[in-house]
């Protein structure tokens, strides 16, 4: 199927009209997840003070930009502002309870304008999805040709987990475009290994590291291809030496700039034993803790290093999770790889399959891959390998860098069955198939799921966290329960400063709530109705908000 030329020179531009409407329409509608607010207060106080207290766990690259706006925005601070920034000084200490308190409190019990503030917060995020759609065009375009780019940015513009997630503050979609930068700097190092290239190359990378703890895969990635350029160009040992201690030093360098020079050891006279402890934990028993705190300051920001050996820990730790009407005590090796069956289009796994099967033929066939294909699977298998490991599932947002490599792979795959396949309704099948359940899912495409998940209601038998209900809809269930509940209580399993905003009537709901005859309304959300909550699960709801969120009459329980 052949475009026109004023096809092809309006279909970039309309493509990311559609990244930047669809993006701005969720970012006023739906409400700020449970994770924002916190990702931009750290940045702003971390601007506004010199010093990043709150948040470590996530680098303040991106973070910074949802901050900027508030530089300009006066907003008011919350009352125990001063008390929450103490309580966080000490380093060796999990600050998180603070800074959830005070993000919270800064958008929704300070005088501020939560609408306001929510959409402000999210415009670098728009920018960066825009950009990233853009890039993917670019770059598909350059290395294989402009049919495989216009393919490629068509399936990145209507991938449910980046238009789902990459409005928002949050790190993953930002590190996506960060990790594809980098993959574009090695690969034009290994065509022309030079000391310009190696620069570009630690800028990107560090660009990625200061993103996102995870795009630590790319450090091996990184190594792997290096030593494969190395071999075929038949480097020096002292240029690979040289290029590596460049890309490690930009990121060095970058690091302290991002973090004001500052590497503070915060331990007050009661708390060194307690740093100690910690110290031990995060690092070893086989170690001398005391020389560790008096080294650690000199080589990294002692933030940056903080928030990377709590992800480290959280990957080796984990914690419960569900999946597929089960609930796990730790991480499982295969839950990446079933989101990714039941939160990607049907059209696109069968487009994906077909890829491996060309793969596959090309390996009997003794064809040899390309370099950039090796640079691909090492980039993309040393993440996902990763990624599998980790214990920590929390959403398959944190595979979203391997969702614009596999748009270009889709990409590649159209323009091959193009060439085969000349009959022009089977590529409008495809596009159709693989729109649509975007634009059915509109509303709530952090949800997004299948038809492996249907009926959607139930699709909280299948997952539930940040793939289903991550606190996004607040403002349409207060409208529910303000149209449906007028002047009766809402019972939820916990109150926060966010549903105290919308629905300031609400009570905390007892777990033997169920058939008490009381007047009002009963909110469970997704993960609570697989937890404590289950019995809940025998009746039927009288409303369902983004098949996330379950509202129960609380005097008329019916049964399913």
């Amino acid at each position: 199927m052949k475009l026109s030329a004023p096809l092809k020179k309006w279909l970039v531009p309309l493509l990311l009209i559609w990244v930047a409407g669809m993006s701005l329409y969720q970012a006023y509608t739906q409400t700020l997840t449970s994770d924002e607010a916190i990702h931009t207060a750290s940045a702003y106080l971390g601007m506004t003070r010199g010093e990043y207290r709150f948040d470590p766990e996530h680098p303040f690259l991106f973070k910074d930009l949802t901050g900027l706006p508030f530089l300009l925005y006066k907003t008011n601070l919350p009352r125990d502002d001063q008390q929450l920034w103490e309580e966080a000084r000490p380093l060796f200490f999990d600050s998180w309870r603070q800074s959830r308190q005070w993000a919270t409190d800064w958008v929704y019990e300070s005088g501020n304008n939560p609408k306001v503030m929510q959409v402000l917060m999210r415009i670098p995020g728009i920018l960066v999805l825009v950009t990233l759609n853009w890039f993917v065009f670019w770059l598909a375009r350059k290395w294989y040709g402009e049919k495989v780019g216009l393919w490629a940015l068509f399936f990145t513009a209507f991938n449910a987990t980046l238009l789902g997630h990459g409005f928002m503050t949050n790190t993953d979609v930002p590190l996506a475009l960060t990790y594809l930068l980098s993959i574009w700097r090695l690969g034009e190092y290994g065509q022309a290994p030079t000391r310009k290239n190696a620069v570009w190359a630690g800028v990107a990378i560090a660009a990625a590291l200061l993103t996102k703890f995870s795009a630590i895969a790319i450090i091996p990635a990184a190594g792997i291809w290096l030593l494969i350029i190395a071999f075929q160009k038949r480097l020096r040992w002292y240029t690979v030496l040289v290029d590596t201690g460049i890309v490690l030093g930009i990121f060095v360098a970058f690091c302290w700039v991002l973090y004001f020079f500052k590497s503070p050891i915060f331990i007050r006279p009661n708390d060194v034993v307690g740093a100690q402890d910690a110290v031990l934990s995060l690092y070893g028993k086989h170690i001398n803790a005391q020389a560790i705190i008096n080294i650690v300051p000199h080589i990294l920001p002692s933030t940056y290093l903080k928030g990377l050996i709590m992800v480290l820990q959280g990957g080796e730790n984990g914690r419960p999770v569900f999946l597929l009407a089960h609930t796990y005590g730790s991480g499982v090796w295969f839950y990446f790889p079933i989101l990714v069956l039941l939160k990607t289009q049907l059209v696109a796994l069968a487009l994906g399959g077909i890829s491996l099967g060309f793969a596959f033929t090309n390996l009997f066939k003794r064809q040899k891959w390309d370099t950039l294909t090796w640079l691909w699977v090492i980039c993309g298998g040393v993440f996902l390998a990763l990624a599998v490991k980790s214990k920590l599932n929390l959403g398959i947002r944190h595979i979203s860098p391997l969702m614009p490599i596999f748009s270009i792979i889709l990409a590649v795959v159209m323009v091959r069955i193009s060439g085969l396949y000349r009959k022009p309704y089977v590529l409008v099948l495809i596009i159709v198939a693989y729109v649509l359940p975007i634009l059915t899912q509109r509303n709530s495409l952090l949800g997004f799921g299948n038809i492996l998940t249907a009926p959607s209601e139930d699709r909280y038998h299948f997952f539930v966290d940040s793939n289903l209900d991550w606190g996004q809809s607040w403002e349409r269930i207060a409208n529910v329960v303000k149209r449906e509940f007028p002047n009766q209580p809402l019972y939820v399993v916990y109150s926060t400063s966010e549903m105290s905003y919308f629905a300031p009537t609400n009570k905390q709901l007892d777990i033997n709530h169920a058939g008490s005859g009381d007047p009002g309304a009963i909110l469970i959300a997704a993960t609570d109705l697989n937890n404590d909550f289950t019995h809940y699960q025998q009746y039927k709801p009288a409303f369902i908000v983004d098949n996330a969120y379950f509202i129960y009459r609380s005097d008329k329980l019916v049964p399913r």
